[in-house]
């Protein structure tokens, strides 16, 4: 995709699925993708509209996209009648957007946008699917997932681990 201000950048996916057995296969992804600033976070000024004791809140035409790579390993089984996966899950999420506190004139006190926080996240999920009748099906899945969220910019602004 081209976005005006922004160079031409490729957003690859890659997979390879491997039957081992009949009913047994192996599934593995690779993503990267991106998301474009868009103009409420680039270009708003409430300094003129914002209720009395509220800070501003300002935009940043410099904005970056928010960049995520993802890898996904899976083991799956299945059968006509039931279906059941375990998958492992690592993505990286990088320049996110937040809105930061800015100290000076012209505003003494404002949220700005700006990009720099960063999001690690893996986890596991189990999956599963049983036809109970040719009308009635089952299924049900269980994630656990562990986000680590780093500083900004490396210095003391940070995002509580949640």
């Amino acid at each position: 995709n081209k976005i005006n201000k922004l160079d031409p950048d490729l957003s690859p996916r890659l997979g390879a699925i491997i039957s081992l057995t009949e009913n047994l296969g192996i599934k593995a992804l690779y993503s990267e993708a991106y998301k474009a600033p868009v103009g409420s976070t680039t270009a708003i000024d409430t300094s003129g509209v914002t209720a009395p004791g509220s800070p501003p809140i300002l935009g940043d035409s410099r904005l970056k996209p928010e960049q995520i790579k993802t890898y996904d390993l899976q083991v799956y089984y299945e059968t006509p009648d039931y279906y059941a996966a375990v998958s492992y899950f690592d993505s990286e999420t990088t320049d996110l957007l937040d809105a930061r506190p800015r100290f000076g004139p012209p505003y003494g006190f404002a949220l700005q946008y700006s990009n720099g926080s960063r999001v690690d996240s893996e986890g596991v999920e189990f999956e599963g699917k049983y036809n109970l009748t040719d009308q009635w099906q089952m299924e049900g899945s269980l994630s656990f997932i562990e986000t680590d969220e780093g500083p900004v910019d490396n210095d003391d602004y940070y995002h509580p681990n949640t």
